[in-house]
């Protein structure tokens, strides 16, 4: 399976600056192939962003439409903002 914070960092790079940022992914549950949605904001730390499962963290979110994908939310972890829950 990919790795998805590897995936998180490659893209929190593009991002990268001041401000908050939500990533929003979804995950096949039938390959495990994850997909990349989009992000708002900016990364503070895209080293630092951590994968949340809104299966065990959250109600269960399937995707509209897909009962194969599931969504996955980030928890951006910065110094001088402490923490913030990314979810879509």
């Amino acid at each position: 399976m990919i790795s998805l914070d590897r995936l998180a960092r490659q893209e929190g790079d593009k991002y990268k600056g001041v401000g908050k940022c939500m990533l929003y992914w979804s995950i096949n549950m039938a390959n495990h192939i994850p997909q990349y949605l989009g992000c708002t904001g900016l990364v503070l730390d895209p080293a630092n962003v951590k994968l949340y499962n809104y299966y065990t963290q959250f109600d269960f979110q399937p995707v509209p439409g897909d009962d194969n994908m599931l969504f996955y939310g980030f928890e951006n972890l910065s110094p001088s903002n402490n923490q913030y829950l990314f979810s879509k």
